[in-house]
């Protein structure tokens, strides 16, 4: 999956679930502006697995479907 379309598809895919960027940052700890950074390309997520876990259960998808969504950038905190 391409970026643009891993984004595209995130954001379609929280919209599609009802889950707001508020929501999602809630759950996840983050300030809103972080979604939003993500959904826009100037920022890749920075998770840590607990929150990475949060994500894919929020989003109803895999860890794969994420790191196809942001690869090749994606980190995680202490790696």
């Amino acid at each position: 999956m391409q970026k643009e379309n891993g984004r595209r598809w995130f954001v379609e895919r929280r919209k599609v679930l009802g889950i707001t960027q508020k929501d999602l940052a809630d759950a996840l700890g983050l300030n809103p502006r972080a979604i939003s950074d993500w959904e826009n390309g100037r920022h890749t997520p920075k998770l840590t697995p607990k929150q990475m876990h949060t994500l894919c259960a929020k989003l109803q998808c895999t860890l794969l479907d994420l790191v196809e969504m942001f690869e090749p950038s994606i980190e995680t905190e202490g790696a």
